[in-house]
């Protein structure tokens, strides 16, 4: 369960609360950055759509 995660974790001298802390701080900027991107087509549909087709 979560000991084994937190044992091995720590056998690895990872600070699981520490890592948890700078994820959810980091996670403010992404949504940030997100939203400051103005809107783009980034796949091209009819290549995927061919691709779509064979499968």
């Amino acid at each position: 369960g979560d000991d084994d995660i937190n044992d091995v974790a720590a056998m690895g001298g990872v600070n699981l609360a520490e890592e948890s802390q700078r994820i959810l701080g980091s996670t403010e900027f992404v949504g940030t950055q997100i939203r400051s991107c103005k809107d783009e087509v980034f796949l091209h549909t009819s290549p995927l759509q061919q691709k779509i087709k064979q499968i």
